[in-house]
């Protein structure tokens, strides 16, 4: 399929998500599952329909009455937001090593070495600190190191707050 001069072929996952289910989306789901996998700022429902030349009112239809087309458009939906991840993840870790107080809580959250302290009932605070002893388990001595001066910079913020 050519989208504004552009080839794109379906990829893998699409392919296997056929496979799986046998299912075979019509030339227009299928310009419309090619379109999300378009890398770019700004990309919404709105512009992935009008790049396949599908009206939004079709392509919510789809979701809400065809329930192969739902988890396909899920799978690549998850498919694109992962294919950011690692220069999202750069950019948060980045902003953190910057000293910016949020990037660290949300990376050390992120890692699994940072526990908010929730106390809904007793056996959630259990498995969280169990959660949280096996990760912590698995970083090495400089990570470690890392960790406890990142959590220490947000202990000290926390408490000048």
């Amino acid at each position: 399929m050519t989208i504004f001069g552009t080839k794109y072929v379906r990829s893998d996952e699409m392919m296997d998500i056929q496979k799986a289910t046998k299912w075979e989306p019509n030339a227009k789901q299928a310009a419309v599952l090619e379109a999300a996998q378009i890398a770019g700022i700004n990309r919404n429902i709105t512009k992935v329909c009008e790049e396949a030349h599908v009206h939004r009112k079709t392509f919510y239809e789809w979701l809400k009455t065809d329930p192969n087309f739902k988890e396909a458009w899920r799978e690549v939906w998850h498919f694109t937001l992962e294919r950011h991840l690692p220069g999202t993840l750069m950019a948060l870790v980045n902003a953190a090593q910057g000293g910016d107080v949020s990037a660290i809580k949300l990376h050390c959250e992120l890692a699994g070495a940072y526990k908010q302290k929730l106390e809904l009932t007793r056996g959630i605070d259990i498995e969280r600190e169990a959660e949280y002893q096996k990760r912590l388990s698995i970083l090495t001595d400089e990570q470690l190191k890392v960790y406890l001066e990142l959590t220490d910079k947000i202990n000290n913020d926390n408490q000048v707050n």
